[in-house]
């Protein structure tokens, strides 16, 4: 709607995870930089969380671009068991044929398939988002699948990628074999301030629009900020809002007053931009930093 009005090639502020998007923040290249090195180094497994709307999949989808042709790959996203059987889901990922197959059958249908790739100089990796969602016995299956070797090759790389709340779930009872074979992980944080002016410069930048800095006054950014808390997905809801305001009222540039109008009417329908909710207990992460988790890099999208 308002794309060719403000110079746009492209919508800029989609909330649909794009990987020609990821803003090269401290923490997302951190991130991305960690995924590549576990890829590379044949981790058993890989574990990046963040609060809803941080960029997780985002950094998902960026990295399933650099895989190599050696990658035989798997994307699961659909974790809850109102979806069906997680170990089906896996096997329909690499194209595994599950029809009237038993979980034994479909175990033993997936080492066959491992051992396979592994005999052609392939290695296969199995991304898991929303991985929250998954029960303990989903989680447990995940540690049975990455138990498969030859000769001591690990014929399975997993990363694991969910919010927050799957680090409290994985020091539940009974997992900690699968804490174990965590190589390496990394916790998303929203963007501070600066970030977030930057991040939106950004999209506008990639998007088209060569003075992605005259879009939005300064006292904009300081309310997208304000109301968004640095959320990249929470920014693009109020960016996006803007500027079909913006558009609606044919105003060249985006200021503090069609922001905080944006705001107050969102807030009027009783549904802000960001609701705020209990944070969840400090001592989690606590625990598991200083338990079997090998965190190399510390921050928090």
């Amino acid at each position: 709607m308002y794309e060719s009005y403000y110079g746009l090639k492209a919508k800029p502020f989609s909330i649909v995870p794009q990987a020609e998007f990821l803003f090269p923040s401290r923490r997302h290249s951190a991130a991305l930089h960690l995924l590549e090195y576990g890829l590379a180094s044949h981790a058993m497994l890989t574990l990046i969380t963040g609060d809803i709307g941080t960029g997780k999949t985002t950094l998902i989808r960026c990295l399933l671009r650099k895989v190599g042709q050696d990658v035989t790959l798997g994307l699961v996203s659909f974790t809850h068991s109102a979806y069906g059987d997680f170990l089906r889901w896996i096997l329909t990922a690499f194209g595994i044929d599950t029809k009237r197959r038993t979980q034994a059958e479909m175990y033993e249908a997936f080492v066959k398939f491992l051992v396979e790739q592994y005999s052609l100089g392939k290695r296969v990796v199995l991304v898991v988002d929303e991985t929250q969602n998954l029960s303990p016995a989903g989680l447990e299956q995940l540690r049975l699948l990455s138990n498969v070797n030859v000769e001591g090759h690990e014929l399975l790389q997993i990363i694991m990628a969910g919010q927050t709340n799957l680090r409290d779930k994985l020091l539940q009872p009974g997992l900690e074999q699968l804490v174990q074979r965590i190589a390496f992980s990394y916790h998303l944080e929203p963007l501070d301030r600066r970030e977030t002016e930057q991040y939106i410069r950004y999209r506008l930048s990639t998007a088209g629009r060569d003075d992605s800095g005259n879009v939005f006054t300064p006292e904009a950014f300081n309310i997208v900020y304000e109301k968004s808390g640095g959320v990249p997905r929470v920014v693009n809801t109020i960016c996006d809002s803007a500027m079909v305001y913006g558009y609606a009222q044919q105003k060249s540039t985006i200021d503090a007053a069609i922001v905080t109008e944006v705001i107050e009417d969102r807030e009027r329908t009783g549904i802000p931009f960001l609701p705020r909710f209990a944070p969840p207990e400090p001592m989690a992460v606590q625990r598991m930093t200083e338990g079997a988790l090998v965190t190399v890099v510390s921050g928090t999208e």
